[in-house]
């Protein structure tokens, strides 16, 4: 039979009983035993008092937990990402989600185009973290995530992103970013040049239907004047004089409304084309406003990238030049110490 410890501040949730080995200690003044801790072999649960928990370590000991403590078990995660990840700002995006979740290890880019991820922490935190790095917008395309758990090593004390040699990894995420304005801001302009051919499209089948209209007033006016000319012909020996006088006042007003009409459809003509000219105008203004801006930040980008390139070239010759003299100088005293 083993011995009862009574541990008052110590207790696990139902999920931490799948665990195979789990670490538990305590204050040897609040226990009835002086025992520093103890590796626990199995975990019953109590059927007639589902407040308390009976664990049986590798001692022989049996030890009654009051109160609920959680324990949260740390795993480690690997996981190998596919589809169009690299050079999109893929790792720096699954940085931020990390260390918002609080967890340790790094994101680098695999020479046959995966992406690979390795992180510790809890297991429900890891499950957000494979959740929210299946990204899929205009840069980022994830189509795949092929992920493996292990027990947590603690290697790492932060989360980070690995960069191999001559990466200007920042500035290519901000270019990248840039670019994704860029696109974001030329959907727009495609919406408004869209809608505004459509405008068009509308105004032109108004002025169809105008003119479609006027062809049926001017018909109508044929019609009424051959009305007419058959009257005066009918009538013509009679009233020669009188159809003469009323078919001049006829064609000259039928002239003059004629011409009003024109000149009514021509004005129209001119300030709807005004307007479309105008729209247009502006419309080619913002465009060539907005790419001047953004050519100028991913020229800023650039520069800024170059900049660090050089420098970083400079910083490897002067640290090669340093260990090459370190070298030489070893060699000499190697030498020196040979000859004696």
């Amino acid at each position: 039979m083993g011995r009862n410890l009574f541990l008052p501040k110590l207790s696990f949730s139902h999920r931490d009983f799948a665990a195979s080995r789990l670490r538990v200690s305590w204050n040897p003044v609040q226990s009835r035993e002086g025992h520093e801790g103890a590796t626990i072999a199995s975990i019953r649960l109590r059927p007639k008092r589902p407040t308390k928990y009976c664990i049986t370590t590798g001692k022989r000991l049996n030890v009654y937990i009051k109160r609920e403590l959680r324990i949260n078990v740390m795993q480690r995660l690997n996981a190998y990402i596919s589809g169009k990840v690299q050079k999109t700002g893929y790792r720096a995006r699954v940085v931020t989600i990390a260390q918002n979740l609080r967890l340790n290890g790094y994101v680098q880019n695999l020479e046959n185009g995966l992406v690979k991820v390795v992180a510790e922490g809890e297991t429900a935190n890891l499950e957000e973290l494979l959740k929210a790095i299946d990204i899929k917008n205009t840069l980022i395309n994830v189509t795949d995530i092929r992920k493996e758990y292990s027990p947590a090593i603690g290697d790492f004390d932060s989360f980070f992103k690995a960069v191999s040699g001559g990466e200007t990894d920042q500035r290519l995420d901000a270019a990248a970013h840039l670019l994704k304005k860029l696109i974001v801001v030329n959907e727009k302009i495609l919406g408004v040049i869209t809608a505004t051919h459509e405008e068009l499209k509308e105004t032109h089948e108004e002025i169809r239907g105008s003119r479609e209209d006027i062809r049926g007033s001017c018909e109508d006016i044929r019609s009424s004047r051959d009305a007419i000319v058959g009257e005066i012909r009918a009538s013509r020996d009679a009233t020669v004089c009188e159809i003469k006088a009323s078919r001049d006042a006829t064609i000259g007003e039928i002239r003059a409304s004629r011409d009003a009409t024109v000149c009514e459809i021509k004005a129209s003509r001119d300030a709807t084309i005004g307007e479309i000219k105008a729209s247009r105008d502006a419309i080619v203004g913002e465009i060539r406003a907005s790419n001047d801006v953004i050519a100028g930040e991913v020229s800023e980008a650039r520069d800024a990238i170059v900049g660090e390139i050089g420098e970083l070239r400079v910083d490897l010759k002067e640290s090669v030049d340093d260990r090459m003299t370190r070298i030489e100088s070893n060699i000499s005293q190697i030498k020196e110490k040979v000859s004696l």
